[in-house]
């Protein structure tokens, strides 16, 4: 489902925010490209791209998310 926001990121009220996996099998029943691996998820719009110094050196990547495919609330 494609949902529309534009106050906050979506992900704060995303039912995939929060990636859990199957105990038995070890496949992820939620989660997405970003949650699980810190990868954009194909498809979603981003209003603001943040960029921060991590501790250890290298960067950090923040999106604030406006719209994305895989969108469930929850």
């Amino acid at each position: 489902m494609r949902m529309k926001h534009t106050d906050h990121t979506l992900c704060w009220y995303c039912h995939h925010a929060v990636p859990t996996k199957d105990k038995i099998t070890g496949e992820y029943l939620t989660g997405c490209a970003w949650s699980i691996d810190r990868r954009p998820v194909e498809g979603w719009r981003t209003c603001q791209h943040r960029i921060y110094e991590a501790q250890k050196g290298g960067m950090i990547h923040s999106y604030t998310v406006t719209e994305c495919p895989e969108f469930e609330e929850g």
